[in-house]
């Protein structure tokens, strides 16, 4: 999640351009909805992420507060014993266009 207004609405519309391309270009630039997990050890850093979820929310991204036992669901490869929780967002991908 992006800290200013102006942030987020370019990644918004990088994510929209970069799934696209293939498409309307017909070069492939790699992109790849994979989700993203932004995790939190302490309860000051829940705060911060349930923040991040609401103002998300209010441009129209999807986020999600999950626990720590399903923050390991969605990145089994992770750690979870020292997790307070994690702000889980679906629609986040990657691209790689090499």
């Amino acid at each position: 999640m992006r800290n200013t207004e102006t942030e987020i609405m370019l990644s918004n519309y990088g994510a929209e351009l970069y799934s696209s391309l293939g498409a309307r270009e017909g070069f492939e630039t790699g992109y790849r909805q994979c989700g993203s997990i932004t995790v939190a050890r302490c309860d000051e850093r829940m705060v911060q992420l349930r923040r991040n979820a609401s103002r998300a929310k209010t441009f129209g991204i999807t986020a999600e507060v999950v626990g720590a036992e399903e923050a390991g669901r969605l990145w089994p490869h992770m750690r979870t014993d020292d997790l307070k929780g994690a702000l889980w967002i679906e629609e986040d991908g990657t691209a790689n266009a090499t």
